[in-house]
């Protein structure tokens, strides 16, 4: 999602501990004045603290004191729509839908999401299965039209990754792009 981006902030929204900042740092080199991770939990910020210094970190609910608008380039929700715990499925699809608004409304280019698969050979009552379709739709018509799915890598999961604009440089050929854009009469 970040790509070859280089001097962009980034919002970490449910933390936890820090893990992410060994990747964004083995990848981008050092964030410390543009990285910010918040999570409702105390101890898990107190612990990232600890581990991380020089970065910032908030006890914070962005869903109820929401974050500056468009003050970060991307935001990051990782595993953090996952498990559902005691939440009926409608009651943390609601959750998962305030809270990507919520972080939205603080994303100037990208936010990235991730959540379970309802495509596996096994489930769990307390793991949050998001149909694709549902995801796609909320996207589409809460967040942006312009968006991809991942689900390559692997885990019973996909990640949601949500651009304000559309890219100028896809995986598409540019071929399709102009006959979708009504360059070409006839293909």
């Amino acid at each position: 999602m970040i790509g070859a981006s280089r001097g962009f902030t980034i919002l970490d929204v449910g933390c936890g501990p820090g893990f992410a900042l060994g990747f964004l740092e083995q990848q981008y080199g050092m964030l410390a004045d543009r990285y910010c991770g918040v999570d409702v939990s105390e101890l898990l910020v107190e612990e990232a603290r600890k581990i991380w210094p020089t970065y910032e970190f908030l006890v914070h609910d962005i869903i109820t004191d929401p974050m500056p608008e468009r003050a970060f380039d991307f935001t990051a929700l990782n595993g953090v729509l996952t498990a559902k715990f005691a939440f009926t499925q409608d009651e943390m699809e609601a959750f998962a839908m305030n809270l990507l608004e919520a972080a939205w409304r603080s994303t100037k280019i990208a936010l990235s999401f991730n959540a379970m698969s309802p495509f596996v050979d096994w489930t769990r009552e307390d793991l949050f299965h998001w149909p694709i379709e549902r995801t796609a739709a909320f996207c589409t018509s809460k967040l942006s039209r312009h968006f991809n799915i991942v689900a390559d890598y692997g885990l019973y999961e996909y990640t949601v990754q949500v651009f304000r604009e559309s890219r100028a440089s896809t995986g598409i050929p540019k071929t399709w792009i102009e006959v979708s854009q009504g360059s070409c009469a006839t293909i």
